[in-house]
């Protein structure tokens, strides 16, 4: 699937420009609907990335954390890699580690270890992400689930980022 817009975009204009070039008989209709099709996948694309935007925006003022989680599952559903680094007016915390901490809550510990490793491993340069944090979160988590030298791993890798 095309999620990236700018890619979509060049694939419809490349669909185009060869409809444009193709010699004198040919019918270009399979050329135009190509490009249709590509900017119909980019159009779904986004669509589904606003839904998804607007659901963790929500999700972050339920009082109820089964609501607040029930958000973060529809909106990473729809955006699986919707991280929070949002270019509008208005903030949004990571989806995927609020719903990490939502599950640790109520101990569902294997997935939010999943989700802390989706985001550590997934997103391990974004700004504004605590990797010292997310790595701690995870030690605990899997303290927890009584994987200690995975635990003990996360905290060494936690230490080499942060000695202090």
């Amino acid at each position: 699937a095309v999620t990236d817009p700018g890619s979509s975009v060049r694939v419809a204009a490349l669909l185009a420009q060869q409809a444009q070039q193709a010699s004198p008989g040919v019918s270009v209709a399979p050329y135009a609907a190509s490009a249709v099709e590509a900017l119909d996948e980019h159009a779904r694309a986004e669509l589904a990335h606003d839904v998804a935007e607007q659901l963790a925006w929500r999700a972050q003022f339920r009082a109820d954390p089964a609501e607040r989680e029930m958000d973060y599952d529809e909106a990473l559903s729809l955006d699986p890699d919707l991280d929070g680094s949002l270019p509008s007016r208005f903030s949004l915390r990571d989806p995927r580690v609020e719903r990490a901490r939502l599950r640790a809550h109520r101990g569902d510990l294997e997935g939010a270890a999943l989700d802390l490793s989706y985001a550590l491993e997934r997103r391990p340069r974004r700004p504004g992400i605590d990797r010292v944090a997310l790595l701690r979160l995870r030690a605990h988590v899997r303290a927890r689930l009584g994987e200690y030298d995975r635990a003990t791993a996360d905290l060494d890798a936690a230490l080499v980022l942060d000695p202090h």
